[in-house]
């Protein structure tokens, strides 16, 4: 898969969903499409790893998707201990942002 105009079509018809499903986690959409443009990335590097069983979007959108979810547990491990009620979660704290924001 190293075909560049692979690549090409595969992120003109994937990266608006990839968007999408980025600014469901985190409600920013700059951050979102910089998160995208990451799981692209990384996508490319790890085509070796994809088996052609499956579908290959539904494979980048799992690639995006965990791709979110990693950047928001990152983000919880920057934030000072103490910063809300214990127990508490807050619409804007990243432990409220682990679950989609749209079902």
């Amino acid at each position: 898969m190293e075909n560049a105009a692979f690549w090409e079509r595969m992120y003109a018809a994937n990266i608006g969903r990839m968007i999408g499903a980025c600014h469901r986690y985190v409600n920013d959409l700059a951050l979102a499409e910089d998160l995208a443009h990451e799981a692209f990335l990384k996508a490319m590097e790890r085509a070796d790893t994809y088996r052609a069983t499956g579908n290959f979007e539904a494979w980048l959108m799992r690639i995006t998707v965990n791709h979110a979810i990693q950047h928001l547990r990152q983000s919880m491990d920057t934030v000072p201990r103490g910063t809300a009620r214990s127990g508490a979660t807050t619409a804007g704290s990243p432990t409220h942002r682990l679950q989609p924001l749209c079902h």
